[in-house]
């Protein structure tokens, strides 16, 4: 089991991405691939010091291959999917509106669970 101290990386890089476009976004714009590495190597050092620089090169590849690599392939599919897709009209954005395109949720129940307890 990892300790505690080498997810403070993970929630600094998610504070970085949270929280600098709003405060800096120029900076942000021209330097999120420095904050992206600065993090990623507040973890990957510590973590090869502790288990081994093997272990440590074998866990980020296989983060790159089967979770960042996927979750690409995942999104590309996402947009060819969706890139055709467009709701033409007159209506004008309201959360009124929106809700209308959204199914009945007692009905989603019944076909999803089985089940119309919600």
């Amino acid at each position: 089991m990892l300790p505690l101290w080498l997810c403070i990386p993970f929630a600094g890089l998610l504070l970085c991405i949270a929280i600098m476009p709003l405060v800096k976004a120029e900076w942000w714009e021209s330097h999120q691939i420095h904050a992206v590495i600065f993090w990623s190597l507040l973890f990957i050092i510590p973590y090869a010091v502790t288990k081994g620089a093997s272990t440590a090169a074998e866990t980020v590849l296989e983060c790159i291959i089967n979770d960042y690599l996927s979750f690409i392939i995942l999104l590309f599919g996402l947009f060819c999917v969706t890139g055709n897709i467009s709701v033409d009209g007159d209506l004008v954005g309201s959360p009124r509106v929106n809700i209308s395109f959204q199914p009945n949720r007692n009905n989603w129940c019944k076909y999803v669970i089985g089940s119309s307890a919600y």
